[in-house]
């Protein structure tokens, strides 16, 4: 009998032997618990009138709250709540609250009834997680104001030594992110237990504009002394978020975290390069087609071409500039093209032809050219140089105004030696 069928299920209560509390050989769910999972409420008025019993629960410890929570049936809920249902307040095997199951699903309505009875905001499940991770890796914005704004802890860890921000960094969900920012005092460059960032976790699963928006000018990516997030922060293996995107097949994260400057030469403790990673995953792609599919083979391989044909041609070009003083103080300018990020030395210019303006114009004039790249050595004189004279229009202002410039173009944090970045010293301009 289908379990909305009221007219049925009266004459079944009927029968002498009827139980209201029976249970299925499957999830040992009874037939209240059905009525709230799925929101039938006439059936489930009914079966409380046949003394259903609210508090029973199903062979992975659930109730009839806990589904009528996490599915968004407002009525069924409220007259659960008024019978008494969260007094204790359940936990389902996973030690997760109606409230968690609500959050996770971002029935604010539910959550909202749930305070009201008193649910226990930062409730934490097996794994350590409260109602604000669910609320925040699954991206309901307006479950986590609510959770906020009921003064959720949103510095609690969970099990992997996890923030919130930690897995709506790893979910993808931006605007999650900007809002904990904005609303919290938090790190946006903090590591987890494995020494990972949020933005290695965001790297590493391909999410492209929670990249961007941590790696760039907002005030509220910005750390302590105003340091920016640090592109080039290595995990406990030594493994930075480039390394992680390239690994993972994540071909347009690659492109935006070279594009802000991160170092393709880095290796990890144990020595590994960028390129070590990505055939290691083309192996096991290959191995595993089907599970993989051919568009993650095909990210790699894009890769692989893009630092293969990458490393030598500008590895080469940086070493011939490293002693700056027997080569005049020249420069490699460099552009490159936003949808494919193919970069190519352009020429080297002697420090005065910069003064003039001529490269900037040159790469200005480039078809498709949404960038151009500065390489210059780690020499403070030569930089008081260029500041002082750059004084010719203000076109070529723009690439020189940053105060931070001498710092930033060695992705150095603050009050580190720039020597220590010199291989290669890089850094992006954009044109306006």
């Amino acid at each position: 009998m289908p379990i909305g069928d009221v007219e049925g299920l009266k004459k079944l209560l009927l029968l002498p032997d009827a139980d209201v509390n029976e249970k299925d050989d499957e999830h040992g769910e009874t037939a209240v618990s059905w009525a709230a999972e799925y929101g039938y409420d006439e059936t489930f008025d009914l079966l409380l009138q046949h003394s259903a019993d609210i508090r029973i629960r199903d062979n992975y410890d659930g109730t009839p709250l806990s589904w009528a929570a996490r599915n968004g049936h407002t009525v069924i809920v409220k007259r659960l709540l008024e019978k008494g249902a969260n007094a204790p307040e359940p936990k389902d095997q996973t030690n997760r609250t109606p409230l968690s199951l609500a959050a996770q699903e971002g029935h604010c309505d539910i959550m909202k009834l749930l305070f009201d009875y008193h649910s226990e905001i930062d409730s934490m499940d097996s794994s350590r997680q409260t109602p604000l991770f669910f609320a925040a890796k699954n991206g309901h914005k307006n479950a986590v104001k609510l959770l906020i704004d009921k003064t959720a802890n949103a510095n609690l860890m969970d099990a992997n030594g996890q923030t919130p921000l930690f897995v709506a960094a790893e979910a993808g969900q931006r605007s999650i992110l900007s809002f904990l920012l904005t609303s919290q005092d938090l790190d946006p460059d903090t590591k987890n237990e494995q020494g990972r960032t949020p933005l290695s976790l965001a790297a590493g699963n391909g999410h492209e504009s929670v990249a961007e928006f941590l790696l760039s000018d907002d005030p509220r990516t910005k750390v302590s002394a105003g340091r920016a997030v640090f592109v080039d922060s290595r995990d406990n293996t030594g493994r930075s978020s480039l390394l992680w995107a390239a690994g993972n097949g994540r071909l347009s994260v690659v492109h935006l975290l070279v594009y802000k400057g991160a170092n393709y030469n880095a290796k990890t403790d144990d020595g590994s390069k960028i390129l070590d990673f990505v055939d290691e995953a083309i192996d096991t792609a290959q191995q595993k087609i089907e599970e993989e599919g051919e568009d993650k083979i095909s990210a790699l391989l894009e890769i692989k071409l893009f630092f293969n044909e990458l490393h030598p041609k500008l590895q080469k070009e940086l070493q011939k500039e490293t002693d700056y003083a027997d080569r005049g103080y020249s420069a490699i300018i460099m552009h490159c093209l936003k949808d494919k990020m193919r970069i190519k030395p352009l020429e080297r210019y002697h420090i005065t032809t910069m003064l003039e303006g001529g490269p900037i114009r040159k790469a200005k004039s480039s078809k498709g050219s949404s960038c151009i790249w500065f390489h210059l050595p780690a020499n403070n004189t030569l930089m008081a140089k260029l500041y002082e004279g750059n004084n010719n229009s203000e076109e070529d202002n723009v690439i020189l105004e940053s105060d931070n410039w001498t710092l930033l173009q060695h992705h150095a944090p603050e009050g580190m030696p720039h020597a220590r970045y010199m291989n290669p010293t890089c850094k992006i301009l954009p044109l306006r």
